[in-house]
């Protein structure tokens, strides 16, 4: 199980981190936190979580340079028992104000949604699909 942490402060107002449980029998215990390579101060790392096996990918709805809340996307695979981030996600057409990021899911394919997205009208939003 993987739960966001957006506000997490780290060594950086809401730069966010995500805490990885696992399940032994009937009981949850903690076994990792997780946090973007370049935390940035309110990216909110964590706004969003999907898992899938040993995959999971997380959404900063309010990364991006300079903090312009464009968005971007983590994905991370356990391998040997460690969460390593393989994949930092930004939308081909990523701009200010998009919150790329906000929602994600993952079962096989990857999608995230960027609900400010205005190439379709104001605030009219987008998803975006990778994968197979």
């Amino acid at each position: 199980m993987v739960i966001g942490a957006p506000y997490d402060d780290g060594t950086d107002l809401d730069q966010g981190s995500a805490y990885v449980f696992d399940r032994t029998s009937s009981t949850w215990s903690p076994s990792a936190k997780l946090t973007a390579s370049d935390p940035a101060p309110g990216a909110r790392f964590g706004f969003s979580v999907g898992v899938d096996g040993a995959r999971t990918v997380i959404g900063a709805d309010r990364a991006g340079p300079g903090g312009d809340q464009s968005g971007a996307a983590y994905v991370l695979d356990l391998a040997a028992g460690t969460w390593v981030e393989t994949t930092k996600v930004i939308a081909s057409d990523s701009a200010p104000g998009d919150q790329f990021g906000y929602a994600v899911d993952l079962s096989g394919r990857i999608v995230i949604g960027a609900h400010l997205d205005d190439d379709r009208g104001n605030n009219a939003g987008a998803a975006y699909v990778f994968g197979p």
